[in-house]
């Protein structure tokens, strides 16, 4: 099953990704973004909503 991954020394902060209709981004003290897997059920919604291209599937 594929599944969302994050490249996150790229990630802005922008939370421009946050379109998860699961819960499966959330995002860290510093605001980066972290993907919660067993939540990801690798739709890839978030990953064309990222302008920094942190997100992608794997």
């Amino acid at each position: 099953m594929k599944a969302v991954a994050a490249q996150l020394d790229n990630c802005c902060g922008c939370q421009q990704c946050n379109v998860c209709g699961v819960d499966a981004i959330s995002y860290d003290g510093e605001m980066k973004v972290v993907i919660n897997a067993d939540n990801c059920v690798g739709c890839g919604a978030c990953v064309g909503t990222c302008p920094c291209g942190v997100l992608e599937m794997q």
